[in-house]
Order: structure tokens, then C-alpha cells, then sequence
């Protein structure tokens, strides 16, 4: 991951991002003419706030450049660098106006963008970071007054700005990239900051996607997490019977654990899981296809998962606890049979009557 304050800010510009008002088509765009002056104390802060994002690991992605066309955020900020202070300004313009275009819904707030050009201080490779930054309104105390400040922007509220990085990687990173990884992608790595992104979720798409053009197909923690939770919500949906979705649930888990295998196969795990055919055929339309073919297993957004173990029933009403007690310390009981020889005045064990059957909806 970049060190932040090893980077050499070179120049910026702030370009201003209006949300969608009804009867638009997008964003409003006003760009700036001007670079900005980043003094000692700017440069910090702003290295200060990506540098604590960065520390959150399961909101910071290592992508994959997607769109390389020479009207992409890419193909814009690739050459970046090389421009004087007027083209860069007028690129950076390119840029805004991307951003402007990808935010077609009024749930896409408005703000800052802040474009910034710098450079590794080791080895001067390129560096580009775009940050949007949402406006914020606060309070100041001086001398028994209260005032109000508007408009600030980048405050440690790490919900209130997004960012990505697109950098030249250097020789010991490019030798440890998969064999898979094509141009652009091995000389030039990118990352994505977004407090509020959420696996396969639409209003998270128009920045990295959209935007940016940035795809997650590579990134092993959020492809380990959409194939669990499209596999778990599969087998609670199609599988009958709460013996049967234990088994397959357990099954899941335990291929994600495994540590003798570094990849999933979700085709060999349907294999193995689904006994019936038409089972596997509706597996593999409904959820094969919205996945690679092998994923490098990468457990870090899906540990809580893992390491605790819920049972659902109908009315949001879930029974949790960790993996290792919740077989041996719950049960559900499924026959007379086992009913009638529990005993409420047995002091090792509590019977709860929960409306309506385990994963069913009704």
C-alpha cells in the first residue's frame, strides 16, 4: 500500500460538483480555472486524512482498471504528469466532467473534487489521487461566540469523502502480481477508498465504476464475499428442510476455511454441495455467472461471518452465537418424539418458542 507522506504533492486543482436536481440529467458541473496553493500545513492534512482512511482495511480496495479508452479516467490521468499547468487544468476538467456525468441520481450528493498530481518521492513515479469531498457545516467557539463555518470539506469524517489512487507500481510489486494481470494493469495499480461501499451495491457503483472505471473482478476479499453471500442466501432460499441447509451452510464455511486450498472454485463447490441436478443448473444461472471462475480466497470482509453462526427465523428474529458452541449449545427440535422428552425444569437447557420455521420467510 502507497506511504502517503512519502508522496511529493506537485500540484491541485478543486473543481465543484452539484448533485442532480429534478429535470437533469446528471450532476451539474463548475470547473475551476486556477490551480490551488497546497502549503506545508494543506499537504499534511490532506496526507494526515487519506493516510487514516488507508488504515481501514475493509473499506479500502486494491482494483483493477477496467476502461483504458482516452476518454476514461484513465486515459485522462495517465499522462497527467507530462502536461503543463494549463493542459493539466483543462484535463482536470476531462475529469470533473466524468465525475459530473456518472452521478444520475439525486442520491448523489454533491461536493468537491480535488484533483491532485504528485509523485513517489523513492523513485518519481507518477501519482494521481482524486478525492470528492462532501461539504459539512460547523460550529466555532471564540471569545463567548459561537459561529457558523460553512462548506468545509475533508474533515475527519471519513463518511463525508471518497478516493482513488491511480499510481505507476514499481519493480518489486509488478513481481508480485498475479500471472493473469494484463496492461494496463501491471505497470499502474489503483485504489479505492469509499466509507459506504457495499458489495454489489448500485449507489457504490457510479464512483468506482462509472467514474473511475475500475472494476472489483480482481479484488479477492470482495469476490470471497459475493460468493458467500450469494451461496448462502442460494442455500437458504433452495434448500428444504433446516437439517439439510445446516449441512450445505457448514459445507460453505468449512471451503472457506480450508487453508490447504488458496482458491475457491465455485463450480467444484456446487458439485460437491448440491446433490440435485437441476439444483446445480439452478446454482449456476442464478449465481455461477456472477462470479469468476476461481477465486483467490481472502476471508477479511467475511470473518464475523465465519466465526459466528446465526440461525434466522421470520420476523428479523435471529438466534447467534460463536461457531465453535452454536452446534453443540442449540437445537432446533424437529419431532415429538424430541419434545416430549425435553423438561422445562431441567436447569442445563432453556426452551424458547420462536414463531415460524429456521431461513423460512413466512
Amino acid at each position: 500500500m502507497i506511504n502517503i507522506f512519502n508522496l511529493n504533492f506537485k500540484r491541485a486543482i478543486v473543481h465543484t460538483i452539484f448533485k442532480k436536481e429534478q429535470g437533469q440529467e446528471s450532476a451539474l458541473l463548475v470547473d475551476s480555472d486556477s490551480l490551488i496553493n497546497i502549503d506545508e500545513n494543506v499537504s499534511y492534512t490532506i496526507g494526515e486524512r487519506l493516510t487514516e482512511a488507508l488504515e481501514k482495511k475493509t473499506k479500502t480496495f486494491k482494483l483493477t482498471i477496467e476502461d483504458v479508452h482516452s476518454t476514461s479516467f484513465f486515459g485522462i490521468s495517465k499522462e497527467l504528469s507530462e502536461l503543463d499547468d494549463e493542459e493539466f487544468i483543462q484535463n482536470s476538467k476531462r475529469i470533473a466532467l466524468l465525475l459530473s456525468q456518472a452521478q444520475t441520481s439525486s442520491r448523489h450528493s454533491g461536493g468537491y473534487l480535488v484533483v491532485i498530481d504528485a509523485e513517489m518521492d523513492s523513485n518519481q513515479n507518477k501519482v494521481i489521487i482524486v478525492i470528492k469531498a462532501e461539504l459539512q457545516d460547523a460550529l466555532v467557539y471564540y471569545e463567548n461566540d459561537i459561529k457558523l463555518i460553512q462548506n468545509l470539506f475533508l474533515s475527519p469524517a471519513q463518511k463525508m469523502f471518497k478516493f482513488a489512487i491511480l499510481y505507476q507500481r514499481d519493480i518489486d510489486e509488478i513481481e508480485t502480481l498475479p500471472e493473469s494481470y494484463t496492461e494496463p494493469n501491471i505497470e499502474w495499480g489503483s485504489i479505492l477508498f469509499d466509507e459506504q461501499f457495499r458489495i454489489d451495491s448500485k449507489p457504490a457503483e457510479y464512483f468506482y465504476k462509472d467514474f473511475l472505471g475500475f472494476t472489483t473482478i480482481d479484488n479477492a476479499p470482495i469476490q470471497t464475499k459475493r460468493f458467500y453471500d450469494k451461496t448462502e442466501q442460494f442455500i437458504q432460499n433452495y434448500i428444504e428442510g433446516y437439517d439439510k441447509k445446516k449441512e450445505v451452510l457448514n459445507k460453505l464455511s468449512d471451503s472457506l476455511i480450508d487453508e490447504l486450498n488458496p482458491e475457491i472454485n465455485p463450480i467444484i463447490f456446487s458439485d460437491d454441495a448440491f446433490e440435485r441436478e437441476e439444483l446445480k443448473e439452478q446454482y449456476k444461472n442464478e449465481v455461477l455467472t456472477t462470479l469468476p471462475d476461481n477465486i483467490n480466497k481472502d476471508n477479511l470482509l467475511i470473518r464475523s461471518n465465519l466465526s459466528n453462526k446465526k440461525i434466522v427465523f421470520p420476523n428479523n428474529i435471529k438466534v447467534s452465537g460463536p461457531v465453535d458452541y452454536m452446534d453443540i449449545n442449540v437445537e432446533i427440535i424437529n419431532s415429538e418424539e424430541e419434545f416430549n422428552n425435553l423438561s422445562i425444569n431441567q436447569s442445563n437447557y432453556t426452551i424458547i418458542k420462536v414463531a415460524g420455521k429456521p431461513y423460512s420467510k413466512d
